[in-house]
């Protein structure tokens, strides 16, 4: 590689760069020109870059996150709002095995204004912040709640995501169990007690089934799997990571295997 080659631009410009595609998302949502419709600036469709036509979509003008061609980590495009969402209309038992949830974002102002997690499924009866999940934001249930005095990391009031990071939602069916991931390092195990199952209609950004909370929050990427192994989470994380942040700024804990390196074919 020549000396002052970014390895990711490398392996991208020599066709060697590892993407999320090859993994076979159910959707995939990326802020950038082509891929977003806009009236006056603000959003009205982001685009499902899957092919499966899994559009977020926002038909009322107010609620319409606003775009941005630089704002990124590397200067690249991305959508801010407070007080907005949107939505994208997936089956119900699309995700009966469980669901993979995978984002880049960043929240905006105080943890009180934030009360939504970025990507959700389901109604999601709690109007905490990001970790104050019940069953239902994944499995449309609403018969689990998520006992909040045992939050290990409270997203909404962390400094964690006051700037851009990548957040990783691994939800298995059986069991019935959450584990939350912060630029690839464990931050939560939690075993829900209900039966898992999925009723929802929607995969949510910014907000959930009933419209009753928004998550303040600016939005690059974000992914929904069926199933992903380990080894492709960390894959897709890799990406992120190399693609949206600046040599010496990557997010990607120590024993993240692509901490050093882009993911690449074959990996």
């Amino acid at each position: 590689m020549p000396r002052g080659v970014d390895p990711y631009d490398h392996a991208k410009l020599q066709g060697h760069l590892w993407t999320p595609a090859i993994e076979r998302p159910d959707a995939w949502w990326v802020v950038a020109p082509g891929s977003v419709q806009t009236a006056s600036g603000a959003v009205s469709q982001l685009n499902d870059l899957t092919g499966n036509g899994r559009h977020m979509t926002q038909g009322t003008a107010g609620s319409r996150f606003t775009y941005s061609d630089t704002g990124g980590p590397r200067g690249q495009a991305i959508m801010t709002g407070t007080g907005k969402s949107m939505s994208a209309s997936v089956a119900s038992s699309t995700f009966t095995a469980g669901l993979t949830l995978i984002s880049v974002w960043r929240k905006i102002g105080s943890a009180t204004a934030f009360n939504a997690a970025p990507l959700t499924r389901g109604f999601g009866n709690k109007p905490g912040p990001v970790d104050y999940y019940d069953a239902s934001r994944y499995g449309g249930n609403g018969t689990a709640a998520f006992d909040a005095t045992t939050t290990a990391d409270n997203l909404g009031t962390s400094s964690l995501f006051t700037v851009f990071n990548i957040l990783s939602q691994v939800v298995t069916a059986s069991p019935f169990v959450l584990n939350e991931y912060v630029n690839g390092v464990l931050r939560k195990n939690y075993t829900f007690s209900a039966t898992y199952g999925d009723a929802g209609s929607a995969i949510y950004l910014a907000t959930r089934a009933d419209g009753g909370t928004t998550a303040n929050m600016d939005f690059i990427e974000g992914y929904v799997f069926q199933s992903i192994t380990t080894a492709g989470r960390q894959r897709v994380e890799g990406y992120l990571s190399w693609k949206h942040w600046p040599s010496g700024q990557r997010p990607l804990g120590g024993a993240h295997p692509f901490r050093d390196r882009p993911p690449l074919i074959g990996d």
